[in-house]
């Protein structure tokens, strides 16, 4: 993918998130989409896409306010991309619950990068929030994950019978 196309792609997650991730809401926990897309291109495509993706997806956020401020985001955003794309170069990336584990940590993660630099809240409030919302962004890295995968030409394995 190039950094043209994802950037382009980056953009499009930020400019979705704020109506499309209402209507997601479930029981209030909205998904991050922003954050799927860049833990998804880390995995796929290897750190430094990870990285940058990262980074547009938080500066494209910026115009819809962030509580913690700028270097917050930023720098949690771009480190899940980075660390996304180090797991998936040396840990897995052709296995189905790949995406729903690497988002669901990566989720905890950024949230708890995102926290320890500009915590906004009490700690068992955001606790349960981003447990919640890790949960969530795992459900929809599936899909994600797999069309990404699709449209860059990288299949997964078929999965093996015992003779």
């Amino acid at each position: 993918m190039g950094r043209v196309l994802l950037a382009l792609v980056a953009l499009l997650f930020c400019a979705v998130q704020p109506a499309l991730a209402l209507r997601l809401a479930i029981a209030g926990v909205q998904p991050d989409l922003p954050l799927v897309l860049t833990i998804t291109v880390g995995m796929l495509l290897g750190p430094t896409e990870g990285t940058l993706a990262g980074f547009l997806c938080a500066f494209f956020q910026l115009p819809q306010g962030t509580l913690g401020g700028i270097g917050a985001l930023l720098s949690s955003r771009t480190l899940a991309g980075f660390v996304a794309g180090q797991v998936g170069r040396r840990v897995f990336r052709v296995n189905v619950w790949a995406p729903f584990l690497a988002l669901t940590a990566g989720t905890v993660g950024t949230q708890l990068a995102y926290f320890a630099v500009s915590p906004t809240q009490e700690f068992a409030s955001w606790l349960a929030s981003s447990a919640a919302q890790a949960l969530y962004n795992g459900v929809l890295a599936v899909p994600i994950y797999l069309g990404f995968a699709a449209l860059l030409g990288r299949h997964l394995p078929e999965p093996r019978v015992p003779v």
